[in-house]
C-alpha cells in the first residue's frame, strides 16, 4: 500500500495531508530495524503449561515480515533525529504504529523518550513534563503537533511548486496553481489547525526558503515516473500555466521532454 493511501485513514492526531504530505524516501537498509514482540496475552494458559511462552521467538528474525511498515519507521527515525520542535511527534507516531502491531517500540523510540523522562524525574518534576518532551514551545508558538503538520504541508507545497519550475513554468505560476489546488480542495484539512490557510504568496515564500530551489536534482525524474499528466490532473485546469496545458488533452499527445 502506498504512502498516500495510508494517509487515507490517518491516525486521529492527523489532518488528511494525502494532499500535502511527502512521501518519505525508500530505504533499503533494513538492518537497522530489530523489532521484539510482545509476550502470549493468554498468561493463565501459560501458567497452566498449555501455552509455550518460547514457542514464537520475543526477537523478530530480520528476515522474517513483520505487522508494520519498516520504511515508513526509517522515516520516522529519521525526523526523530530532526528539529528539535517536532521530533517528539514523530516519537510518539512510531510509539502508536509499534505498538498496533504487538512489538515493543524501537530502541531509539525508547532511547529519546527514556532521556526526556530522565530529565523530568531529575527534576524532580519542576519542569512540566510537556515542555521537557518539547509538546508546548512557549507563547506564541505553535505546538509540537501543529508544528510537524506545518513543516509537512510546507514541505509539500514546495515540492509542487518546484515540480512546476522545473516543467518550465514561472515560481509564481506555479504557486498560483498549488493555492488553487488547495482552495478546490478544501476538505483535505481535518485538523482544527486550519492548515490551508495558504495563499499563492506565502506559497511562493515557502518555496524560495526551502532546499528546492536551489537544488531540484531528481524531482522532474521521479515526476515523469509517476506521470506528469496524471500529476497536473490535480489542479484545476485553469489553474495549470498555458505552456503546460497540452499536457492535459491527452497521453498519447503530451510532449516528450
Amino acid at each position: 500500500m502506498s504512502y498516500e493511501k495510508r494517509m487515507k485513514k490517518p491516525p486521529n492526531r492527523r489532518a488528511n495531508l494525502k494532499l500535502v504530505r511527502a512521501a518519505p524516501p525508500r530505504i533499503r537498509d533494513r538492518d537497522l530495524q530489530i523489532f521484539t514482540r510482545f509476550p502470549p496475552e493468554d498468561v493463565a494458559a501459560i501458567a497452566a503449561g498449555d501455552l509455550d511462552a518460547n514457542a514464537v521467538p520475543a526477537h523478530v528474525p530480520q528476515w522474517e515480515r513483520v505487522d508494520i511498515d519498516t520504511d515508513l519507521m526509517m522515516h520516522l527515525s529519521s525526523k526523530v533525529r530532526g528539529p528539535e520542535e517536532t521530533r517528539i511527534v514523530y516519537a510518539i507516531e512510531a510509539f502508536i504504529l509499534a505498538h498496533q502491531a504487538g512489538l515493543y517500540p524501537p530502541k531509539w523510540v525508547c532511547d529519546f523518550l527514556a532521556e526526556r523522562f530522565a530529565k523530568w524525574h531529575a527534576d524532580n518534576g519542576h519542569t512540566s513534563l510537556d515542555k521537557i518532551l518539547g509538546l508546548t514551545r512557549g507563547k506564541r508558538k505553535a505546538g509540537a503537533m501543529k508544528a510537524a503538520l506545518l513543516a509537512e504541508r510546507n514541505q509539500m507545497l514546495a515540492l509542487d511548486v518546484a515540480r512546476f519550475v522545473e516543467l518550465g513554468a514561472a515560481i509564481s505560476d506555479g504557486a498560483e496553481a498549488v493555492a488553487a489546488r488547495l482552495e478546490a480542495e478544501k476538505g483535505w484539512d481535518t485538523s482544527g489547525h486550519n492548515l490551508g490557510n495558504v495563499g499563492a504568496e506565502r506559497i511562493e515564500f515557502i518555496y524560495r526558503a526551502s532546499s528546492l530551489a536551489t537544488d531540484r536534482s531528481r524531482i522532474l525524474e521521479a515526476l515523469k515516473r509517476s506521470g506528469i499528466r496524471k500529476w497536473l490532473m490535480r489542479f484545476p485546469k485553469l489553474s495549470i500555466p498555458k505552456s503546460l496545458r497540452s499536457y492535459t488533452i491527452s497521453v498519447t499527445k503530451s510532449p516528450v521532454l
